[in-house]
């Protein structure tokens, strides 16, 4: 009778407790193993896409050199300095600012050597990023043109070369060439220990390698060995372009405006090493799992197959008027186990939400942040004073360049000071002056700006950049072509209710269509990495700060106006 019970009792619990856990364990295994794998290639990819976005920069240097130089009057200067030997003053002056603009590119990339700008001329001359003009035969680098010669626009050339005459060493360059249709090239020299400084701070894997390939060939590779495009030959089986073979998992990214394809190869050993861990652990634990529940099955069944012994003992003992043996009595906690775990699910239950309330909060004051520093310009003020300093040593007097830099300078000033605090209407307006006359210079005065600030409101505050992007979307989408009765109306008034701001223009407008998607859009905002983020920006911030005590209202008639209206509560303090 004992023994039946005991394996009643073992098999029943045995069978209980394991199949819970290999459920778990298996469901756990479906799930984790993907989403390893899908963390290991999203790893890779971020690889990939770093190493793209970097080389996509230094293609950008290069439009911006042939952007400055391709203009027409720009062309034919620096072919008249190209052509002679001697300059008058004005070639002096064009081709050494057209040398400083580069040199300032160089110094603010720390990977680029130097920039060469040429086009076709009777000397065969070069100008230097230095502010050297070179021949071909005389310069130290003189095999450069036609080392880099190729028919396409963009073009990358990895070669060696002397720049310097102080330096006795050739050196490992990647120069990006581009040419227009009309002679004009713009090569930049990247030094190739910048592709070992990206690779080093991938923290690559033990065993990964990554390259990068122009039209097959290999330009850089991580390892240093060239050599290596073997590796890709075998079967690989490709998807997303992923590919997986017997002893390598390969991923591999295309830009097609660079031409260039880059490709991470890990050993299979290293790239599903966690997945071979967890899988492991996950084993190791079932196993000692499937152990301790036997060994406590066969404890408790012993027990209870004891305890219903002594009990069917007993009855028969009772039954058949023998001396009655002594019940062994099993000692349980279970109420107390009970009222000790249901004190600590309310706890961690408390604990719980006030945790979350605290983070809620902590994500809105963060997006609250990031949506402000989302409309500050980053760029160097210092930088700014310089070329105000030296345009007005070159004109020797203050010109109407000196007061656009000035005028971009307190902007800027303006934009980086406490950008969390609320400002008066008076220094909002006054900053976005500066921001509407630079416009109106870039745009040959072809609009104007009204303002009809009220004096009851210039001591209001509100939040910073409000008034600019507004202003900029009149210019942006506003503006249709030569027209020169342009104009844009900003309106602040101030009443017992709160503070109005209009900013209407006479510009292109919207259609009934076009307006009913821009308010419904207003409350689709996709994050911090959206293209156009005036309008869905501004609105994101004051729903942040004011919730619902805030109205901003858009209206547009075809052809005639486009207007915003916001409503903010009073404040001034």
């Amino acid at each position: 009778m004992q023994r039946k019970i005991f394996y009643t009792y073992f098999f029943r619990l045995l069978v209980l407790s394991l199949l819970p856990i290999i459920l778990l364990t298996l469901v756990y295994l479906s799930v984790s193993i993907p989403e390893q794998k899908e963390a290991l290639l999203e790893e890779g990819r971020n690889n990939l896409a770093l190493i793209q976005e970097n080389i996509s920069l230094l293609l950008n240097d290069s439009t911006k050199i042939m952007s400055l130089v391709y203009t027409a009057p720009n062309m034919y200067m620096l072919s008249q300095v190209l052509d002679k030997s001697e300059h008058n003053y004005m070639e002096y002056i064009f081709y050494k600012q057209l040398a400083s603009q580069m040199n300032s590119i160089v110094n603010l990339r720390d990977y680029i050597d130097s920039i060469y700008v040429y086009i076709p001329n009777n000397r065969e001359a070069f100008l230097t990023s230095q502010a050297n003009i070179f021949t071909l035969y005389g310069a130290m680098d003189r095999n450069w043109l036609s080392a880099c010669a190729g028919g396409d626009n963009y073009r990358l050339i990895k070669r060696q070369a002397n720049l310097f005459a102080f330096i006795t060493a050739s050196r490992d360059y990647l120069t990006i060439i581009e040419e227009n249709g009309k002679g004009l090239v713009v090569a930049v020299n990247v030094m190739a220990s910048y592709f070992k400084r990206i690779f080093e701070n991938l923290n690559l894997k033990q065993g990964q390698k990554i390259m990068i390939l122009n039209r097959g060939a290999v330009l850089f590779s991580s390892d240093g060995n060239y050599d290596n495009t073997g590796l890709l030959d075998g079967p690989y089986s490709w998807g997303n372009a992923v590919m997986e073979g017997r002893h390598h998992l390969v991923l591999r990214s295309f830009s097609h405006n660079m031409g260039l394809e880059f490709i991470s190869l890990v050993p299979s050993s290293v790239a599903y090493a966690g997945i071979y861990k967890l899988f492991a652990v996950f084993l190791c634990t079932a196993v000692v799992c499937i152990l301790t529940t036997v060994v406590y099955s066969v404890h408790y069944a012993s027990r209870m197959a004891g305890q219903l012994s002594s009990i069917v003992e007993l009855m028969e003992a009772a039954s058949r008027n023998r001396p009655l043996p002594e019940v062994r009595k099993l000692k349980n906690d279970v109420y107390n186990y009970i009222l000790t775990n249901m004190m600590q699910t309310f706890v961690q239950n408390d604990y719980l939400k006030l945790s979350l309330n605290e983070r809620r909060l902590r994500a809105i004051s963060l997006e609250l942040s990031a949506l402000q520093y989302q409309m500050q310009p980053h760029f160097l003020l210092n930088t700014l004073q310089m070329i105000n300093f030296e345009v007005l040593r070159i004109s020797g007097k203050p010109c109407r360049a000196n007061e656009m830099i000035e005028g971009l300078s307190r902007f800027l000033q303006y934009s980086l000071k406490a950008p969390d605090h609320d400002v008066r209407v008076e220094e909002e307006t006054e900053a976005t002056r500066y921001y509407t006359i630079l416009m109106e210079s870039r745009y040959g005065n072809r609009f104007r700006v009204n303002w009809e600030i009220a004096k009851a409101a210039l001591s209001c505050r509100m939040p910073k950049f409000v008034l600019q992007p507004l202003i900029e979307n009149s210019i942006r989408h506003g503006m249709d072509g030569e027209r020169e009765d342009f104009f844009i109306e900003v309106i602040i008034h101030r009443d017992a209710s709160g503070l109005g701001i209009i900013v209407r223009d006479n510009g292109r407008g919207l259609g009934s269509e076009q307006m009913t998607a821009l308010r419904m859009s207003l409350m689709d905002f996709s994050g911090f990495n959206e293209k156009h983020i005036g309008l869905k920006n501004i609105f994101r911030r004051l729903n942040l700060r004011y919730e619902k005590d805030f109205k901003l209202i858009l209206n547009s008639e075809p052809g005639k106006n486009f207007s915003v209206y916001i409503r903010l509560p009073l404040s001034e303090f």
